[in-house]
């Protein structure tokens, strides 16, 4: 079995390591660089307190081999910060090709042609705030890996969220979830939302108290957002009467774009799509 470890770093880290780095046989370390969205607000991973983005100790993403298939790699070291370390052990073998996406997923791979899968379903673990963006980065042996994202993110930030509340239930008008193809030959690869609505659910832990403010982040393929509805639940999944917001009109959703659905209180459903 051969051992690789992806060295997930900023464009800093990216120069500082532009000569090759020396390994042990067998291991083969990469710098790497993600994109920022196109806003202020930098969204990769988990939230911390102080507003920065960063990667999390149990982030995942996968890396395609020369054995046909797409291997997992895990964080290893460096959660918590901008710089970690993801390990795949991969097929005897086989060696780093073609692209890496993040998240891990059911991803496949034929010829230049990705599918991307996008979940229906997210888990926060406690106290985190996360946004999963669905990203990819091509392979060059010898080079470092650049992720960039392959479409947008909606944010909902609610304010007084319900201590009962277990998880979010996000139903949008178009399909934002299952497989989408994306084109590993154009400059900046896109997945395009198909027809029909579809629906993410974000769990979490419930709040300690009913004043309080939480974000949710809900990865989407790029195309025009029509409406949608947002509902909590309770931990069996059923609805929390009085907690149901529906919201109509379009918006565009591009590459790197977020969008806003800002300040939504359960007593007060006064917001629009930004």
């Amino acid at each position: 079995m051969k051992r690789i470890a992806i060295y997930l770093g900023a464009a800093a880290l990216v120069a500082a390591c532009a000569k090759p780095l020396s390994a042990p046989e067998g291991l083969l370390s990469i710098p790497a660089t993600r994109e920022a969205l196109a806003e202020d607000m930098d969204t990769k991973s988990n939230v911390s307190d102080e507003g920065k983005f960063i990667w999390n100790s149990w982030d995942a993403a996968d890396i395609w081999t020369t054995a046909g298939a797409f291997s997992p790699m895990k964080v290893t070291s460096g959660g918590g910060t901008n710089t970690v370390t993801f390990s795949a052990v991969l097929p005897e073998g086989a060696e780093a090709s073609t692209v890496a996406v993040y998240p891990s997923g059911a991803h496949s791979l034929s010829g230049t042609t990705l599918t991307v899968h996008y979940p229906e379903e997210y888990t926060y673990p406690a106290d985190t705030t996360d946004s999963y963006p669905l990203m990819v980065a091509r392979y060059t042996e010898g080079q470092g890996l650049a992720f960039k994202h392959v479409g947008g993110i909606v944010r909902i930030r609610y304010k007084n969220v319900p201590t009962k509340a277990h998880s979010i239930l996000v139903t949008f008008n178009e399909k934002v979830t299952g497989d989408f193809a994306v084109n590993l030959e154009d400059a900046a690869p896109v997945a395009v939302m198909g027809t029909g609505a579809s629906s993410v659910r974000i769990r979490f832990t419930p709040p300690e108290s009913g004043t309080n403010t939480r974000h949710f982040y809900v990865p989407v393929p790029t195309g025009t957002l029509t409406g949608l509805q947002i509902v909590y639940c309770d931990a069996s999944d059923a609805p929390i009467s009085g907690t149901s917001y529906t919201k109509t009109g379009t918006v565009a959703v591009t590459r790197r774009k977020l969008v806003k659905l800002p300040g939504l209180v359960l007593t007060s459903f006064e917001a629009g799509i930004e």
